[in-house]
């Protein structure tokens, strides 16, 4: 559907097709190639609508490579860290409806010593209200020219592409929604902003003028800020362009109203690289492993600390590799928003045997967010249970143990696309034993992971579920304390995930208050809310055909629990009474016939193979006999069901 179309439609009350920030934007890692073609399939119609593809390699020095559509040919680039111009590469092949094709070159898809197999590519599709483009040859030396973003621009990028010797210097001049009219930047420097420069002027929705030699070539880049037209009601915004200062700590606290997945980022007060952060390489509340990447730089990725993205926006500490009272201006572009349509978007069970020596590679059905990883054949520390938001380090559901950085059991998650990496250790990935892997991603409905510090009194913690949740796992982080479980069968009760205890009232946990579709609430107990404590919250929803976190009534002889769907993943938890969390899935067994292999989150025990407590379902699945763990008469359960 054109954006002219969808404008119409909703303009008419019609709706149309809603824009969801995956269908305008991607980050997507991937390892060169030493010869032939890749097919990048990030799902952006480049061919179609358009857009821009920013490439940098992370492992070698290498420059920034823009291809866009507003270029002469798909196979001409800009570099965003020189000021040459307007160049040729038998690279890229074409831009598709799903994504674009690259031809082996050395700056963008190489495989070979010295070159740094890993790359990252960001791209933007042109759609009204986020990004578009503009190619022009200047009339004169001031030329005003017209653009479609539909809205005033939060940024303006301009480059002329036939001359670096032209009244700009071939340098990337850019406009921000935060300086003042003439006010100028440049993307290829380090140097900080210039008022009066008279680079760019007089912005407004529709055009800007440009300072330019007449003759000469130039594109222009427009980003958008904060429009809600976007997601399913087309009243949300993806897209932001602000500033901040850090106070004389070097904090900043910077409010989006959501969560974001990239953000570009420079100091106007003085010079500074172009920061680049985002989540899938590694953006996280880590205060020194951070991915880093410049704009205005060949340099290879480094690890560095930037900040944290945070629920409402992102933090900037006094240890991050921003100043103190400075001022910044920003892009930052919202995480992903869509609910999924099916289970395999949000969750791939991965059974392996472990390596004799190095690094185990995992491919997934997409790129999670969170794993669990247990040995299946000998009692060892269970759940080794790993965040992307906290660069891979682990807790242990069957512990108490407080966040761990033990490289021999963290997943590394900032690998090529839809693949996560296992190292060599005996809990993970040691040769003679077989494992199990879950792996789920965040997505709106199904799963959530917040991270917050308490205050010692109750209070409302913000998440991005969308939904409100049914079933929340909580972990203190800085010091050794249980796992607090919530389920929506009783706001007065808790339990914990690392016990086979029931259920229990205890109202300094939940404040005895069902979360909502925006917040959840935690009492003043130290296991969710202690004063300075830090936490980790993951968050279950419903999603129909794909999740299902609910409860159901024991009978004492078989009973199927209808789903929706057939189930490849189950927990199931006594909520009345001392009983294990027990799990199964598909890739160990989750058939309709005996036996079905179990594990259990709050021990270290081995995989039970001798009894069979749960049966796969072509609409759920079947809690089997009067197994006190599923299915004791009368008695209350609750679950975890994924398709």
């Amino acid at each position: 559907m054109t954006n002219i179309r969808r404008a119409l439609e909703a303009a008419a009350g019609g709706g149309g097709d809603p824009l969801y920030v995956e269908d305008v934007f991607s980050t997507y890692l991937y390892d060169g190639v030493s010869s032939g073609q890749m097919y990048i399939q990030n799902g952006i119609d480049l061919s179609g609508e358009g857009g821009l593809i920013w490439i940098k390699s992370r492992g070698a020095v290498y420059d920034n490579f823009l291809f866009s559509t507003g270029l002469t040919s798909a196979n001409n680039y800009l570099r965003s860290n020189t000021t040459g111009i307007e160049d040729s590469t038998s690279l890229a092949a074409s831009f598709e409806s799903d994504g674009f094709k690259l031809n082996s070159n050395n700056g963008m898809s190489y495989d070979g010593a010295g070159y740094g197999t890993p790359y990252v590519s960001w791209t933007f599709r042109k759609a009204e209200n986020f990004f578009t483009m503009v190619e022009f040859t200047a009339d004169d030396g001031f030329p005003v020219i017209t653009h479609d973003l539909g809205s005033l621009p939060g940024m303006v990028i301009y480059k002329c592409t036939s001359s670096s010797t032209d009244v700009t210097g071939g340098d990337w001049y850019c406009w921000h929604s935060s300086m003042a009219n003439n006010t100028n930047i440049v993307l290829n420097t380090t140097a900080a902003q210039v008022a009066g420069a008279g680079k760019i002027a007089d912005v407004t929705s529709t055009q800007c003028q440009f300072y330019c030699t007449s003759g000469q070539t130039y594109i222009a880049y427009y980003f958008g800020n904060d429009q809600a037209v976007f997601g399913a009601g087309s009243d949300e915004n993806i897209i932001k362009c602000g500033s901040f200062s850090t106070d004389a700590s070097g904090i900043a606290d910077v409010t989006l109203g959501w969560e974001p997945q990239y953000v570009l980022v420079k100091k106007t007060s003085a010079a500074q690289n172009w920061v680049i952060c985002d989540t899938m390489r590694g953006w996280s509340t880590s205060t020194t492993a951070d991915k880093y990447l410049a704009a205005d730089t060949s340099s290879a990725e480094s690890d560095q600390s930037t900040g944290t993205p945070t629920a409402t926006g992102f933090y900037i500490d006094a240890g991050s590799n921003f100043g103190a009272s400075s001022d910044y201006i920003y892009i930052a572009i919202r995480r992903p928003m869509k609910v999924p349509e099916a289970g395999t978007e949000v969750f791939t069970p991965v059974a392996y045997s472990g390596a004799a020596s190095g690094e185990k590679v995992l491919s997934l059905s997409m790129n999670p967010d969170l794993t669990t990883i247990k040995i299946r054949d000998r009692a060892d520390r269970n759940g080794i249970l790993s965040t992307k938001l906290f660069n891979g380090e682990v807790f242990h559901t069957s512990s108490t143990m407080a966040l761990d950085n033990n490289a021999g059991e963290m997943t590394i998650f900032d690998t090529t696309q839809n693949t996560i990496r296992v190292p060599y250790g005996l809990e993970v990935n040691y040769t003679g034993y077989t494992y199990v892997c879950e792996a789920f991603r965040r997505a709106s409905g199904f799963l959530d992971i917040v991270n917050y510090t308490g205050t010692g009194v109750t209070q409302n913690i913000t998440h991005n579920l969308t939904v409100a949740p049914t079933m929340m796992w909580i972990k203190r982080e800085d010091i050794d304390a249980d796992w607090a479980v919530f389920s929506s069968v009783d706001k007065t009760m808790y339990a914990h995930l690392n016990l086979s205890n029931g259920f229990t009232t205890g109202t300094t946990y939940w404040n005895s208050t069902l979360p909502t579709s925006t917040v959840f609430t935690v009492g003043t107990d130290a296991d969710v809310n202690a004063s300075t404590g830090t936490y980790a919250a993951y968050l279950w929803g419903n999603v129909d055909g794909v999740c299902k976190a609910g409860s159901y009534t024991g009978t004492g002889a078989d009973q199927n629990i209808n789903c929706g769907f057939a189930a490849r993943f189950v927990m199931i938890k006594y909520f009345d009474s001392g009983s294990n969390w027990i799990y199964l899935d598909s890739a160990r067994g989750l058939a309709t016939t005996p036996t079905n292999p179990f594990l259990r989150y709050d021990t270290i025990d081995a995989e039970v193979t001798w009894d069979n407590y749960v049966l796969g379902h072509a609409n759920g699945f079947t809690a089997v006999g009067s197994h006190a763990d599923v299915n004791t008469s009368g008695g209350t359960y609750i679950y975890l069901a994924i398709a």
